[in-house]
């Protein structure tokens, strides 16, 4: 981008998603995650990005959550895990919802219930279906992302998976030398 930073604009869509108003070529999307000790930002040319973040936090009556936040095909999943995976499974089932919600610019204006994504050990990482939006899954495309073991994290882009990810860490302590 050859914008100086201090002429950025940016505004927000109904549901919060920030995106720059100022025109640039070529279009710039981006997104925003944190939990715990780590931040994720994704960062788009010409396409719709989302990107989240969990830490795996106990304890949680994840059994209530599945309830309210999973389709009747993935707590159909669930009902057939063992513990650890049931844990594995809910994160990265919550950080593809919430990855996808946040890609579409829906934020929770729509039940998380509606939405139903592939699940480990699933080794395919799909959007399958969202409720009354039968062909919505033919656009958008998802990838796991890995931080380290205790956190979750996915990327969902708009269109085809012809892209790359690229990773570059930063942390604080860089600032104090």
């Amino acid at each position: 981008m050859s914008a100086l930073p201090e002429t950025l604009k940016f505004a927000q869509g109904p549901h919060g998603k920030p995106f720059l108003t100022n025109p640039t070529t070529p279009c710039y999307q981006f997104n925003v995650s944190h939990s715990h000790h780590h931040a994720l930002y994704a960062v788009a040319v010409e396409r719709e990005v989302g990107i989240d973040i969990e830490y795996h936090r106990r304890p949680l009556e994840l059994h209530a959550l599945i309830r309210r936040i999973c389709s009747p095909a993935e707590q159909m999943v669930f009902s057939t895990l063992s513990p650890p995976e049931f844990e594995r499974c809910f994160f990265a089932c919550w950080t593809r919802k919430e990855a996808y919600l946040k890609a579409t610019g829906k934020g929770m204006s729509i039940p998380l219930s509606s939405i139903t994504v592939s699940l480990p050990p699933s080794e395919c990482t799909t959007l399958i279906h969202v409720q009354g939006a039968d062909q919505e899954s033919l656009y958008w495309s998802m990838d796991n992302l890995f931080i380290e073991p205790d956190y979750s994290a996915s990327l969902v882009v708009y269109g085809s998976q012809d892209y790359s990810i690229s990773r570059f860490e930063w942390s604080w302590d860089a600032l104090n030398p």
